[in-house]
């Protein structure tokens, strides 16, 4: 998989879909999980035990739909990445990660609107399209596209994806999650509500919340203070915050606050 410091010999190649011609077949899913797992093949890969984490999923319903990632104009996943795990190829468009540099935070999967990327947890890295960029360079398809039976992924440029998206983003983008992280948003905790369990400071991906787990101050009884056992609200260091959203998503008292 290309890092951002590896020359891209295919540039702008991008992944075409007509969303008339799909079956909801899954092919494409089933390729690209067999033709990404270290395993070598999806049975393999079942028998031992081995998660499949396939770079596109389809989307069954009213209109079928093969999701993955559309290499945005503005990438909301690369500017809410703290760690450079995501990044704007420079002459072609596409958006390519590093997944090296990823320090599983999940703010690019907070604010893809299409919902196309995810976090591989095991391995604490993210997964999203990666244009099966070996297999271009050879002159070979991507395995989503040789699988589909109806041509309903061929590949195309980022430039004509963008001409042609129209009833794809009608469909399928979603506004509203460009607001989850990232630089225009400000996290806090709000002392009152916070129940001191510490579960936003074990998560936090770069160590910028402080406090003491233990019963919330209102909570506590008087055995608890005499054991030292009361807690102290949390608080978010907003110099070291990367605005991930992790304590949000995790918090069980919704006591974080997001300010846009």
């Amino acid at each position: 998989m290309p890092t951002a410091d590896q020359k891209i010999t295919s540039e702008g190649e991008a992944i075409m879909v007509d969303i008339e011609k799909c079956l909801a077949c899954k092919a494409c899913e089933l390729a690209c999980a067999e033709g990404h797992t270290e395993a070598g093949s999806i049975l393999d890969a079942i028998v031992n035990d081995i998660e499949l984490l396939p770079r596109v999923k389809v989307i069954a319903g009213g209109q079928s739909i093969p999701l993955q990632c559309r290499h945005c104009k503005e990438a909301p996943c690369v500017a809410a990445c703290p760690a450079e795990a995501l990044y704007k190829e420079k002459e072609g468009g596409r958006v390519l990660s590093a997944p090296e540099k990823c320090i599983a935070c999940g703010a690019c999967v907070r604010v893809c609107p299409y919902e196309a990327i995810y976090l591989d947890e095991e391995n604490e890295t993210v997964i999203k399209c990666d244009v099966c960029e070996g297999l271009l360079q050879e002159g070979a398809p991507p395995f989503c596209v040789s699988a589909c039976p109806t041509g309903s992924l061929r590949v195309g440029t980022v430039e004509e994806m963008h001409e042609k998206a129209e009833k794809y983003e009608e469909l399928v983008r979603d506004e509203s999650r460009l607001r989850n992280a990232g630089p225009g948003v400000k996290f806090e905790i709000d002392s009152d509500s916070c129940i001191c369990c510490g579960r936003c400071a074990r998560d936090c991906p770069v160590d910028c919340i402080s406090g003491k787990a233990g019963k919330a101050p209102d909570k506590a009884s008087e055995s608890d203070r005499e054991k030292g056992k009361v807690g102290e609200p949390f608080e978010i260091d907003q110099e070291t915050c990367v605005r991930c959203g992790t304590c949000l998503e995790v918090c069980p008292a919704d006591a974080v606050i997001k300010i846009i």
